[in-house]
């Protein structure tokens, strides 16, 4: 009927009136070529947020989840259709580098400065211009779903577009509360290197690694900087501002600068920015321990002195008829007993690797043998306590089985 219709129209301009998104960016538009957020809020009225029940289920994807219900409609994965339209809307200029959902449970309104509107924080969005020509950010839509005498009907409500300056140099984006952990690493230094692993967790994007503390020190330069980059990871339930946090850690390469001298100390950078904690600490053997700023290392760092070779060489040849000689004798002499060994009944690589050392140290193993067993432990040592983690060093349980098998026989 005409007056059905009529009042059908209405409901759905009302609906059009009383909710909208709004893009708001995360500090000011200066944003360059550098990574940069925008929050995505839903603007409402308090009807239309009673009506739909809060609009915490669009933070989900309920194909996903058990027992889920739409209320008398399909079932839809919001989340994930919600980063499709916008990486849709936005590819032709950015790399949207992530999209963060204020959770479903904490997801509540707040007054606007809006007389009679509220304000639900819904997404942040990480995004990366592609080019310095860039000057705006395109509107991103989000396709909500209401209840009417006939069923059900989906609106997809549409933010403004957001202008942006992507032309010169980027401006530091908001951040506070920021926490730093710098644990050193000594457990190469006899490669010559030093290992400084910094992490950082803050309000806001954290910043380059440069901002935040000085990496030039006295006796030490940067070989290579390993960048993790910086991950939004939530919103934060317990700021009365919209606000995100984020996470990113560094791992530095450190090398000595004068290589023919002797670097005996490592000595913490000042930071450059206001830091709310900075937990110093270093490795003890396997074990993290807290360090002050000022660290005796272990062994000297410097470049070793090859003028001893001058000497050497001419004893070369004579030690070398010596050991070969007590190879001879060696060999003509039986095989010195070996103990017995046991597959440990906690299996991990600290049992694994205190075995196959204990295994070199006692058992009387051929030279191939004893090569293939540095192999075992080299590799454990660097995938589980180094920085080559792809040095997989296997099943530790059954590793720990061969070397015990092949020292009974």
């Amino acid at each position: 009927m005409a007056w059905e219709a009529k009042e059908l129209f209405q409901y759905y301009k009302d609906l059009i009136g009383e909710i909208k998104l709004d893009l708001q960016l995360d500090g000011n538009n200066r944003v360059g070529t550098d990574l940069f957020g925008v929050y995505v809020n839903i603007v409402h009225t308090q009807e239309i947020e009673r009506e739909a029940g809060g609009f915490g289920k669009y933070a989900t994807n309920q194909n996903q989840m058990r027992w889920s219900y739409n209320y008398g409609r399909p079932t839809e994965d919001y989340r994930d259709k919600f980063i499709d339209s916008v990486e849709i809307a936005l590819e032709d200029h950015f790399d949207v580098h992530s999209v963060t959902f204020m959770g479903e449970e904490v997801m509540e309104s707040r007054p606007s400065i809006e007389r009679g509107w509220r304000v639900t924080p819904y997404a942040y969005i990480a995004l990366r211009a592609k080019g310095s020509e860039v000057d705006r950010v395109s509107p991103v839509s989000l396709d909500m779903d209401f209840l009417d005498t006939s069923g059900f009907v989906v609106i997809p409500v549409e933010s403004p577009e957001l202008v942006v300056d992507c032309s010169g140099e980027t401006t530091t984006r908001p951040v506070s509360d920021l926490k730093l952990t710098r644990t050193l690493d000594e457990r190469q230094i006899n490669d010559g290197k030093l290992i400084l692993e910094v992490s950082a967790t803050g309000k806001g994007l954290i910043p380059e690694l440069e901002e935040l503390i000085e990496l030039d020190l006295e006796d030490f330069e940067v070989v290579s900087i390993a960048d993790q980059g910086c991950l939004p990871t939530s919103f934060d339930t317990d700021s009365p501002e919209i606000q995100i946090l984020s996470d990113r850690s560094w791992s530095v390469e450190y090398q000595a600068k004068d290589r023919a001298a002797e670097a005996t100390t490592f000595v913490f950078s000042d930071t450059k920015m206001d830091i709310a904690k900075d937990k110093i600490q270093r490795y003890e053997d396997a074990d993290l321990v807290e360090a002050e700023s000022v660290i005796q290392l272990e062994k000297d760092m410097g470049k070793p002195n090859y003028a001893w070779l001058a000497f050497a060489i001419p004893l070369f040849g004579l030690g070398l008829v010596a050991i070969v000689a007590i190879a001879i004798a060696a060999s003509s002499k039986p095989a010195a007993k070996t103990e017995k060994f046991e597959i440990p009944e906690d299996i991990n690589a600290f049992t694994v690797l205190s075995l196959l050392k204990d295994i070199k140290q006692h058992n009387g193993i051929d030279v191939k043998q004893r090569e293939e067993l540095n192999g075992s432990i080299n590799r454990i040592e660097k995938h589980f306590f180094g920085e080559d983690a792809e040095a997989a060093p296997g099943d530790l349980k059954e590793l720990a089985a061969t070397w015990v098998n092949k020292v009974r026989t």
